[in-house]
């Protein structure tokens, strides 16, 4: 769709936490079903229709696109509040539940409050106590956050948090914090080969780690380690051009920036990785608001995660994982060598936080407690 719509980005780790969502929600016997504005950052004119097809064996209802400012943002607003009166059934038991809290669902939201549906919203990012300081909507961008008081008046029926320091920085009630869901895969065998793969997934940006990784990746390659040491960069950002001007300037590590790929190339990439690293910078305004969801997606695959020591992620992984304590290249380094030094003992802490998700977060358990948690029951 990003590519048939000509969309100049979109956000994987969102679109796969919500159909895991969604599965897991079936595997309870909910109905569960997307609706999706299906838009992003707005390119050349075009107008494209709204279509509804099925992912993972869930509907998705997909909005229509048209290329315009402004005009773009009124028309999925509407087809919003349109699929919200459409899908609201009084006749059976129903929660509308929203994705972050965006300008855009706000006509959606007079529509099901006047039709008398539940509604609750799954807050994955946003400032504890500054959103008037720090919030997108003072930056004067359309589509982001309502302020969290305004959108509480809207939502019936609670929320589902991305990590626990949110639960401050909203009214409502009841709360439920919700890291994600996966299906679990058999544990990957545990190679024997002296050489380690590591990988950096999603958007590349300062504050995501870019220049922190680079910086790190200088000090790997003046070590007698690197060249068994291979990295490998998925995704886009600022950061992007820095990580392939460096790969030009490296001896021994091995290092390839891939951009965007598609999503059959990187199940490959992961499938063949043993360390997955998570970046984002420590004592930024969201690195206690928010959680890197990718932490998850490393972890099911058996990679050991390598992650800075920010929101709930050592609560979730304990010992399963290796932290930096601050936003230092030497210690990021350490790291990696350490994982070069030992290989194996480093896929075995892997394969231990791949057993650890699998016994948390697996569509079945995670489905009864979000049924639980949105309708009351876990039959």
């Amino acid at each position: 769709m990003r590519a048939t719509r000509r969309l100049h980005g979109d956000s994987p780790a969102a679109t796969r936490k919500v159909i895991g969502l969604c599965r897991a929600l079936r595997a309870a016997g909910v109905d569960a079903q997307i609706v999706s504005m299906g838009r992003g950052s707005v390119g050349r004119f075009g107008v494209f229709p709204p279509f509804t097809q099925s992912i993972d064996g869930i509907p998705m209802h997909v909005g229509p696109m048209v290329h315009l400012p402004l005009v773009s943002h009124l028309v999925s607003m509407l087809w919003l509040a349109r699929m919200a009166w459409s899908l609201a059934d009084r006749r059976q038991q129903q929660v509308h539940l929203f994705y972050n809290q965006l300008t855009f669902y706000l006509v959606a939201l007079v529509v099901l409050r006047l039709l008398r549906q539940r509604t609750a919203v799954d807050i994955e990012d946003g400032p504890v106590m500054s959103f008037a300081l720090e919030g997108s909507l003072a930056k004067g961008r359309f589509g982001a956050n309502v302020p969290p008081s305004t959108f509480a008046k809207f939502i019936s029926h609670g929320a589902l948090l991305a990590n626990s320091a949110l639960a401050g920085g909203t009214s409502l009630e009841p709360v439920m914090v919700y890291y994600g869901a996966i299906d679990p895969k058999a544990p990957r065998a545990l190679s024997q080969a002296s050489t380690i793969s590591i990988l950096l997934s999603g958007t590349l940006e300062t504050a995501t780690g870019a220049e922190l990784l680079a910086e790190a990746l200088r000090i790997v390659d003046r070590s007698p380690l690197a060249a068994k040491i291979s990295i490998t960069v998925t995704g886009a950002g600022s950061g992007e051009a820095n990580l392939r001007a460096l790969r030009a300037n490296l001896k021994d590590l091995q290092l390839q920036v891939l951009g965007l790929v598609d999503r059959d190339r990187y199940d490959a990439i992961i499938g063949s990785s043993d360390v997955g690293l998570s970046l984002k910078l420590m004592n930024l305004s969201y690195s206690d608001t928010t959680f890197p969801s990718k932490t998850v997606e490393y972890a099911e695959n058996g990679l050991l995660l390598i992650s800075t020591d920010i929101s709930d992620v050592r609560l979730v992984f304990g010992d399963t994982a290796w932290y930096l304590t601050a936003n230092d290249p030497q210690q990021l380094a350490g790291h990696i060598l350490k994982a070069a030094e030992d290989s194996v003992a480093a896929r075995v802490c892997g394969l231990r936080g791949q057993k650890l998700v699998n016994d948390q977060f697996s569509f079945d358990k995670a489905g009864h407690r979000l049924r639980a948690f949105l309708f009351g029951d876990a039959d």
